[in-house]
């Protein structure tokens, strides 16, 4: 039973609300009557404020009716003049305008839940559920997905990953030895790439075999971070300048170099090749392509405006300088055509799924939402964790 201004939680479409003019929901003596009734539209976004509408019987001289209400800071107010409410979370439905459509297909979401648990689902739906426990608390300080294939770093700096969720707190092949594992990134072939304990890149085109199969792709010290998309692999290296690269050979070379040093802060990749950067200035750059070196990008942002990068398929997601989330799909307009997901302070991380289908954030309460599709602008996501219960995503 969720009780009414619980942070992060609102009522869902198929929700049924009981009301009461005292906090125990009784009345021995028939004297201090209630009232139920079941959400039929819920648009609440991912600060808690919106509106729900109401079906119920006996209101205005016994008909039935809908009534809509207003939800401010997580809080419904007054329903027919009762003060309390409660409700059981049985509806389909989500926060940020969802009227309890869609889903987000078979693409893979994960996260890193409060106590340091890795969990994993298939779609957007159900709210605040669905997800499968893939570790055990305090045993997952990075996670990583691509299609149905997830990586982690476990509690002792190891890499595992797996294809698909189940077995439950299992079916991890290990990738890497215990402390060698600053970084990991999986994508939706099966692509895995690590930055070993020296800080050196590795990459190998497959999950498989345990403890091996990888090519050195930097020397020591020389990356600072990783992405991969389909067979695609991106670094950034020693020098801050970013490269890219398709496929896994030749060891330590076959890369082309899209920056110059000291100008990527940020890296992601796609299956497409689609390569985004956030620059030394902090603007957010993309291209479609690997190709040209040393060019070939637009502008996405000015400088400063570009704290957080994702990309999946063809769709390009940022945080903005006032930590507001945006999406658009495709390079260009220059300095434009994003459609705003987030208000501003309210995502402070983000993620696209391999197919550029799912967005996933973890909004300014540390709660997980995500949503199938762009649009619609400020709204659309499906609630997937509560507050404070969200430390990393990924999405597959």
């Amino acid at each position: 039973m969720i009780r009414n201004g619980t942070p992060g939680i609102a009522p869902h479409v198929g929700d049924v609300m009981s009301f009461s003019d005292n906090a125990t929901f009784s009345d021995p003596d028939h004297s201090d009557p209630g009232h139920t009734g079941v959400v039929i539209a819920s648009s609440v976004d991912a600060t808690g404020n919106g509106s729900i509408t109401l079906l119920s019987e006996n209101v205005s001289g016994g008909t039935i009716g809908s009534s809509s209400f207003a939800v401010s800071g997580w809080r419904v107010a007054d329903v027919f003049g009762f003060a309390y409410s409660e409700w059981v979370q049985s509806g389909s439905g989500g926060n940020g305008g969802s009227t309890n459509g869609g889903g987000g297909g078979n693409d893979t979401l994960m996260i890193i839940n409060g106590g340091g648990a890795a969990y994993a689902k298939t779609g957007v739906e159900p709210a605040l559920g669905g997800f499968t426990q893939e570790t055990v608390n305090s045993d997952a300080t990075a996670i990583a997905a691509g299609g149905s294939n997830l990586a982690i770093i476990n509690g002792g700096e190891a890499g595992y990953a797996k294809s698909g969720l189940a077995p439950v707190l299992g079916g991890f092949t290990s990738e890497t030895a215990p402390g060698d594992t600053r970084a990991i990134a999986i994508s939706d072939t099966g692509m895995l790439a690590v930055i070993n304990g020296c800080g050196a890149a590795y990459a190998k085109p497959g999950i498989a075999p345990a403890n091996g199969g990888f090519t050195q792709e930097t020397v020591c010290g020389d990356a600072q971070a990783i992405a991969v998309g389909g067979s695609n692999l991106a670094i950034i290296n020693g020098c801050g300048a970013a490269y890219a690269k398709s496929g896994v050979a030749p060891v330590n070379g076959g890369f082309t170099q899209e920056t110059a040093c000291g100008d990527a802060k940020a890296v992601a990749i796609s299956d497409t090749g689609m390569l985004a950067i956030i620059n030394g200035c902090g603007a957010v750059y993309a291209k479609a392509g690997i190709a040209p070196a040393d060019g070939g990008f637009t502008q996405e942002s000015v400088c400063g405006d570009g704290h957080a990068i994702a990309v999946g398929g063809s769709t390009l997601m940022i945080i903005n300088g006032g930590g507001a989330a945006y999406a658009k799909t495709g390079v260009g307009p220059a300095v434009g055509g994003f459609t705003q997901e987030t208000a501003n302070g309210d995502a402070t991380a983000i993620a696209v799924s391999a197919s550029g289908n799912t967005l996933m954030i973890i909004n300014g309460c540390g709660a997980a939402y995500a949503k199938a599709g762009i649009a619609p602008a400020d709204g659309g996501f499906t609630q997937e964790t509560a507050c404070g219960d969200a430390q990393a995503i990924a999405a597959g």
